[in-house]
């Protein structure tokens, strides 16, 4: 375990890096790490870089509630250093399914929708068209905000924001909805018939997922919104091939959108 900076005296240490330098027990059990932090945990006068600060008893914390508890994640190291890496993976998912598994919480992006192994950071968001025909609610990651120079993305000005469709429901307006295909017909562009407005769709690189447009979202800022993420539509197939190779999810060969479109559409109530 790596304790807050200070809270363990690196006395005796040969040092790599003063500022970075931490010392920390490594145990089997939780239980085990807290005892042995019990110890070695103090201020100590021989160590300018030691925190006086009292020692909490962490025995008497295990076994509590960890909801509300927050998690964090340097995604740098996951999604830069070792893109695509089965570890990095593995690290993300079982990081995700520990924190389920601890209190409940679902609001989880399934690691394989994410570009690269990405841990999606979910939140709740709702939004629509500009006449309010079609409402939809989603759990979106910001972070994963893209941009696409095809054609039809170009003209419509959406930004991207990738959803699971169990992480979808449209609230309402199916019978007010539209849907534009061409070429190979697998990408669902949807759209509201009365404004005119493309509030999300099926998407052909991952025929398996949904898109929702983040301009659509409810009290969004849009001059603020800055995609990190760029996929290069004009030249698809040479840009799909790279996002897999990336560690980008594969849909199942053969499916088409208009397929993931019928589910989410039978699943709305008007």
């Amino acid at each position: 375990m790596k304790p807050t900076y200070g809270r363990v005296s690196r006395r005796g240490v040969a040092p790599l890096a003063f500022s970075l330098d931490h010392i920390g027990p490594m145990t089997r059990t939780v239980r085990d790490n807290a005892l042995m932090l019990q110890v070695i945990a103090g201020h100590d006068p021989c160590d300018p870089g030691s925190a006086d600060e009292p020692v909490p008893d962490y025995g008497a914390l295990l076994g509590q509630d960890v909801r509300g508890l927050r998690i964090g994640v340097i995604r740098h190291f996951y999604t830069k250093d070792i893109v695509g890496h089965p570890f990095g993976e593995a690290v993300l998912y079982r990081v995700a399914q520990f924190y389920e598994d601890a209190t409940g919480w679902t609001k989880r992006h399934p690691p394989e929708l994410s570009d690269q192994g990405v841990l999606a950071m979910l939140e709740n968001r709702e939004g629509g068209c500009h006449c309010g025909r079609v409402r939809f609610r989603a759990q979106v990651d910001l972070d994963l905000l893209s941009q696409c120079n095809c054609t039809v993305c170009t003209k419509k000005g959406i930004l991207h924001l990738p959803v699971a469709p169990e992480n979808f429901e449209l609230l309402r307006g199916k019978n007010s909805l539209t849907t534009y295909s061409f070429g190979t017909g697998e990408a669902q562009h949807t759209f509201c018939s009365h404004c005119g407005m493309h509030a999300f769709y099926v998407p052909r690189s991952q025929p398996d997922s949904i898109t929702v447009n983040a301009r659509c979202l409810d009290d969004i800022d849009g001059p603020s919104l800055k995609p990190a993420r760029f996929f290069d539509g004009r030249h698809w197939e040479e840009a799909q091939r790279k996002r897999i190779a990336e560690g980008g999810h594969v849909a199942v060969a053969g499916l088409n959108g208009a397929v993931t479109l019928r589910s989410i559409l039978e699943r709305a109530l008007e």
